[in-house]
């Protein structure tokens, strides 16, 4: 075997596993969920995956969207028909699969929670009166006992919120209020529910991280 041929081969050898790394956005199946709508104001979307890796997706802007294939075939509903809510969605499923979301109402600028219940969508709740989410976005998540938990962006004090439901009723703490801090939170609950949370400190440019142990 020639050296010009030897080369030739080298070259294809590495080309061939190249192309097959290169060829996997062709493998996405991708799929349309929500159609014909047309969206005058549009937030950001949030999804979760039950454990029949059935999708539950959350979206809006002008109202409170929801959309799931578990029986098949996409099926939407609109969860809230007030005018300018579901921005800053965050999406949760529960211990039966059933979803949760957290939203925004712009109109109002008020914090809101809503969850279904296995048979049908209870009333929406609103958490914070006066939260001015500021076109971030909150992010739930659920302890053991299927409770809420909701971090946001406080925009009118520029500060980062907690807010959990303890079974009877909603407590909202302020967890940093050290200039502009808050904004792209992100939260997660540990095996005792405890929070741990991810944000932006936007005074400072940094990325910052607080939890809390159960006591502090």
């Amino acid at each position: 075997m020639n050296a010009y041929l030897r080369n030739f081969l080298v070259v294809i050898l590495v080309l061939i596993p190249m192309q097959a790394a290169f060829s996997l956005p062709g493998m996405f199946d991708i799929q349309t969920v929500d159609i014909p709508r047309q969206f005058t104001a549009m937030g950001n979307r949030s999804s979760a995956m039950d454990a029949n890796s059935h999708l539950h997706a959350a979206y809006g802007g002008k109202q409170l969207y929801y959309a799931t294939n578990k029986s098949g075939s996409w099926v939407t509903t609109i969860v809230d028909t007030h005018y300018l809510v579901g921005a800053g969605v965050s999406i949760a499923l529960d211990s039966s699969g059933h979803p949760h979301i957290s939203y925004y109402d712009m109109q109002n600028q008020h914090l809101k929670y809503v969850r279904f219940t296995g048979t049908a969508w209870q009333a929406p709740e609103t958490v914070d009166h006066d939260a001015q989410l500021g076109g971030d976005v909150s992010s739930l998540a659920l302890d053991s006992d299927d409770h809420p938990h909701i971090i946001y962006y406080d925009g009118k004090n520029e500060d980062l919120k907690y807010a959990f439901f303890d079974g009877s009723g909603w407590t909202i703490e302020t967890v940093a209020s050290e200039g502009d801090v808050g904004k792209n939170s992100s939260l997660a609950l540990d095996q005792a529910g405890h929070p741990h949370i991810s944000y932006a400190d936007l005074t400072n440019e940094n990325l910052k991280y607080i939890s809390h142990n159960g006591t502090t």
